[in-house]
């Protein structure tokens, strides 16, 4: 009989019927009244309920505590009661405290503080939990004591939490806890640590690129890179050689930040690491350092399986300009990916060297629209006569940003011979094509050019008609 009325109680929302039934014999029934109650939220309810956290039943101990959830804020002075209440027993003290934590109301704050001085572990990983998700000021202080607490768990949120303050008052405690005996609490202490940002935690942070723990060693390196400090040259170094790939990489690309030859040698070998994206990061670390000491292993690199390393290898060579990189690069011009390409044409054009002008000209008919570019502006640097009619016959075929590039590169050469292809090009339709043929004769300086630059001064553009102004001036004045 008891089926029926407790679905009676339920459907007329008797709360005091359901609160009877909380003491019901049959454990459904007062399951299933707890239940009830939490969705009906009447705080008349909340003390039979907090009574039946301590029922023989898990079941209707999980209902109670669920429906204490529900009610909330309606509960919460009853519930911090029985959390200040040391004679309670532990257990129902860490299920009220569980539930609070759920809850999150300001009123709980100075309760859970002194909560994180209670005996019962559990207890205080709930008020840790709790103060943390708050985030509130007056927590600074009792999170630094609770640094020194005997359990892992507790010292791993206080120091997480600490984390969101950024209070100066915290770098010495957190230095301290990088020396805890938990590998999650020193993370979260380089983690707190990194975001404050002080510099008291180079030095610490520099010994802990030797943890044990790998997760710590990589917050580690991360903060270290992103400060960039001299003094941590040689620990990088020495952490090329870490068994984490990921610590690898964060040295590779701090060592290529700070710029300091002394890592030449060790980042020339990571070129050999196991991993492309480290082996990328080594390539890319070499080309910021520009010393010249790199270039065969770099020209080594440009061969290699990862499409990464050999893009970050070109570019370093690039950045470096030796002309030892030569041969490798023009190699590269045959390469199957078009950026690699692209990065091996630019870089024959810094390096500007006689022996590029033949593959540089064989690559204004590549497929990549972006190689064309690049192979034109590079022949314009190297400045080699060889190019011009590769470079007329290009300038014919092209349009948009390769025909500008082109027509930059026929003023860079200077010859006369693209006098009359640069004549018809004042005529196009697109005014930079017009402003930058204007440019290239002016530097050609060919007498030739100064009837249609004189028709020029027509022109509709007013940035146009001022260059055909400055290209007349240096014509007649050479």
């Amino acid at each position: 009989m008891r089926m029926p009325n407790i679905e009676k109680l339920i459907q007329k929302k008797n709360v005091k019927g359901l609160i009877k039934a909380l003491k019901d014999l049959d454990n459904f029934v007062r399951t299933k009244a707890a239940l009830t109650l939490g969705k009906i939220g009447d705080s008349r309810a909340v003390d039979p309920l907090i009574r039946a956290l301590k029922d023989e039943d898990e079941k209707v101990r999980k209902g109670a505590s669920l429906a204490l959830r529900v009610i909330g804020k309606s509960a919460v002075e009853s519930l911090l009661r029985i959390l200040d209440n040391l004679d309670e027993t532990n257990e129902i003290r860490r299920n009220v405290a569980n539930i609070l934590r759920e809850i999150e109301d300001p009123r709980a704050i100075e309760p859970f503080i002194r909560a994180l001085k209670d005996n019962d572990r559990e207890v205080r990983r709930e008020a840790a939990r709790f103060l943390r998700k708050i985030g509130d000021p007056r927590t600074v202080k009792p999170f630094i004591q609770a640094l020194k607490d005997f359990d892992g768990e507790v010292r791993r949120e206080a120091a997480g939490a600490l984390r969101e303050f950024g209070d100066p008052l915290t770098v010495e405690p957190l230095i301290r806890a990088l020396k805890d005996e938990y590998g999650e609490v020193r993370r979260e202490a380089v983690e707190a640590l990194g975001k404050i940002g002080d510099l008291r935690a180079v030095e610490p942070f520099i010994r802990a690129l030797k943890d044990s723990n790998r997760e710590v060693r990589r917050e580690v390196a991360e903060f270290l890179r992103k400060i960039g400090d001299p003094r941590t040259v040689e620990p990088f170094i020495r952490a090329l050689k870490d068994f984490d790939g990921e610590v690898r990489r964060e040295a590779a690309e701090a060592l290529g930040k700070i710029g300091d030859p002394k890592a030449v040698e060790s980042l020339t070998q990571a070129l050999k690491d196991e991993y492309g994206y480290i082996r990328s990061e080594a390539a890319e670390a070499l080309g910021r350092i520009g010393d010249p000491r790199a270039v065969e292993s770099l020209t080594q690199a440009i061969k290699d399986e990862d499409t990464d390393v050999r893009y970050k290898s070109t570019g370093a060579l690039r950045k470096i300009g030796d002309p030892r990189a030569i041969e490798p690069l023009i190699r590269a011009l045959e390469d199957e990916y078009g950026h690699i390409r692209r990065e091996a044409a630019e870089a024959l054009g810094e390096i500007v060297n006689p022996r590029a002008v033949e593959p540089l000209i064989q690559a204004l008919k590549d497929v990549d629209i972006p190689v064309r570019m690049k192979a034109a502006k590079a022949l314009g640097k190297i400045g080699n006569p060889k190019a011009i009619e590769p470079l007329i016959r290009a300038l014919e075929n092209e349009y948009g940003y390769i025909e500008r590039e082109t027509i930059e590169a026929l003023g860079e050469i200077s010859d006369s011979r693209a006098v009359e292809p640069l004549i018809r090009a004042l005529k196009d339709e697109e005014k930079e094509i017009r402003s930058e043929a204007v440019k290239a004769l002016g530097k050609i300086g060919d007498p030739r050019a100064i009837e249609s630059l004189t028709q020029a001064l027509k022109d509709e553009d007013d940035e146009v008609r001022k260059k055909v102004r400055e290209a007349l001036g240096k014509i007649k004045n050479s």
